[in-house]
């Protein structure tokens, strides 16, 4: 019943993906397993009252029908979302932390970055280097440090951190992030943003080191990117297609980073990328050549196979609100 006024409650309303991230994994999912609870202890208690009442043949044939009969279900379900063939998660916080440079600071804010990044960083012990802050909202600064411990090793590997001197840590370009700033965000006045591939690199507002230092720094970097797990992971979810196209962003960047001599077009990239309800600019300036042609042609292969008109789970409405 819980379950039934939820889904209508939120189903009444316009669909939106955050609202379908709450809905679905905070309430639904709860009702859910409460209603699997409450069923199971009544299926075991008629199974009882069934063979109380010497019912031998109905107690012996009707639990392995029950018991087969969810399968039907399971295997459409994983016919559905393929999950278990889904790398993205994985490769999206392993190269990530991949690019990043030695010692430095990397900061991701609610779910869809930190965990992934904890599940490398934290059980896979990769870049222990890397001192890793999340916070839950997007324009806080307010920075949880489960990924900076023990203390003991990043106060000597990142003493500036640990002092409260930001503006050191961004003149050694050791400030990183998986997010741009959007105008609401408390940095963004006083802070420059540089992508490093389809990471950012929080600077000092005043940082005048040439273009050329990051274009080779991204060039440099870009032999630790897995793009193939976007092209044939056969799922069919939003948290993935959300993935892949903020991993399409890095062939821009690489495409705007290759200077070639011969110039066939120029290319202004004038967009917003979003983050629930702000939106941060990205703006790059691409001169198309033969160099960095097969870096564009990526970025539309990655954007067309995770967009959401190949779903066929997503409501229509839900694709509307989100393009």
């Amino acid at each position: 019943m819980h379950s039934i006024i939820l889904a209508k409650i939120t189903l009444s309303g316009p669909f939106t993906i955050g609202m379908l991230y709450v809905a679905a994994n905070q309430y639904f999912l709860p009702a859910l397993a409460f209603f699997s609870i409450i069923s199971s202890l009544g299926i075991y208690y008629s199974f009882i009252f069934i063979k109380n009442q010497k019912m031998e043949f109905t107690y012996k044939v009707v639990p392995k029908i029950l018991i087969a009969f969810p399968l039907v279900f399971l295997i459409g379900r994983l016919n559905e979302t393929n999950n278990f063939n889904n790398w993205v998660p994985y490769y999206h916080g392993k190269d990530l932390l991949a690019i990043t440079p030695v010692s430095s600071i990397f900061s991701t804010y609610g779910d869809n970055h930190t965990f992934e990044l904890w599940y490398v960083k934290i059980l896979g012990r990769f870049r222990d280097d890397i001192c890793h802050l999340t916070s839950h909202y997007y324009n806080s600064t307010n920075w949880r440090i489960e990924g900076c411990k023990p203390k003991d090793v990043y106060k000597n590997n990142i003493p500036e951190f640990f002092q409260g001197n930001l503006q050191s840590i961004m003149e050694k370009k050791r400030f990183l992030s998986s997010v741009n700033l959007a105008p609401e965000h408390p940095f963004y006045n006083f802070v420059k943003i540089k992508p490093l591939l389809y990471a950012f690199f929080w600077l000092k507002k005043d940082d005048n080191i040439p273009e050329e230092w990051f274009d080779n720094l991204n060039i440099s970097k870009f032999k630790f990117l897995t793009p193939e797990v976007c092209l044939n992971h056969n799922t069919d979810d939003i948290f993935t297609f959300e993935m892949c196209k903020f991993f399409s962003n890095s062939y821009l960047v690489m495409a705007s980073s290759i200077k070639p001599v011969i110039r066939l077009n120029k290319l202004v990239v004038d967009a917003d990328i979003s983050y629930g309800s702000f939106k941060a600019p990205f703006k790059l300036t691409i001169y198309v050549s033969p160099q960095n042609q097969s870096f564009l042609e990526m970025f539309k292969a990655i954007r067309a196979y995770n967009d959401y008109s190949q779903s066929y789970l997503i409501p229509e409405e839900l694709e509307k609100n989100v393009k």
